[in-house]
This record gives C-alpha cells, structure tokens and sequence, in this order.
C-alpha cells in the first residue's frame, strides 16, 4: 500500500466511483425542480475529494443544458489542486470557488452559514473511523461538538 493512499485513509478519504456518482447526481436531480430555476444552479460539496460527485453533477447537468456553478472545499490541498484541475479542463466556462479547509472541524454556526447560498450541497462527508483519526485530532472534534462515547 502506498504511502499517499495510507494518509489518505486515515484522514478518512474514500473516493466516489464514477459509475456511483453518475447514478447519485442523476437520482439528486431528480429531485430538485430545475424548471423553475431561472439562474445558475449553485452546487456545492464541502468535502470533495477528487471531485467525483461534482464531475458527475456537471456532467449531469451539461446534458440538459442546464447552467450551474460550483463551490467546494477540501482539507488535502493536493485533492483540492486535482479537482480544480480536473473541472477546468472539462468545465473552463463554469465559475468555480474552491476552498481549501476542514469543513469538519469548523463549528456548525460557521459552516452552515452559506447554506442559503446553494441550491444543491453535496453531503458526502468523510467515512473514517475515529480510531484512525489520531488521539489529538479526535479529541479536538470531541470538545468542538460536545461529543462523548
């Protein structure tokens, strides 16, 4: 196993296969009313990863010409970089904000805060297992959420 996977496993990053995200960005827009939209659809995933799902949701919504923009955050800049990358070269006319932070281990009041400013998030945290997460990092996401157990 290489050394980048393990790091990435044990900050809890498990990628979307294509073939799952295509079926999740089809079965979102299902049920969300894009007739009634007459402005860009904002997306947004606050943990993207390699930007899978927002590929797909592109991807989705390229098919019906229907226009959008994205937002997305990452704690791996690496990730980040590569998703940026990956939705310039496919979507350069998009608008695109990428950020790069931990949505986890912001407070609630801060990271709903620009809820009302998208029409679609992307909730796909992290699967991790607090074990891996390390003893310090546990901890602080304990005190932050008042966490016990």
């Amino acid at each position: 196993m290489s050394k980048e996977y393990s790091k990435k496993k044990s900050e809890g990053a498990t990628f979307t296969p294509d073939s799952l995200a295509s079926f999740l960005a089809e079965r979102i827009l299902l049920y969300y009313s894009i007739k009634d939209h007459n402005k860009p659809i904002r997306i947004n995933d606050p943990a993207c990863g390699d930007g899978a799902l927002l590929k797909a949701m592109a991807e989705s919504l390229v098919k019906q010409n229907i226009s959008f923009s994205i937002s997305c955050s990452d704690k791996d800049v690496t990730s980040l970089s590569n998703t940026q990358n990956m939705l310039d070269s496919l979507f350069p006319s998009v608008s695109k904000e990428l950020e790069h932070k931990d949505f986890i281990a912001e407070r609630f009041d801060n990271l709903f805060s620009t809820v009302i400013e998208n029409d679609i998030i992307i909730a796909n945290p992290p699967y991790v297992r607090t074990q891996i997460l390390g003893a310090d990092y546990a901890q602080y996401i304990s005190r932050l959420y008042n966490l016990s157990g």
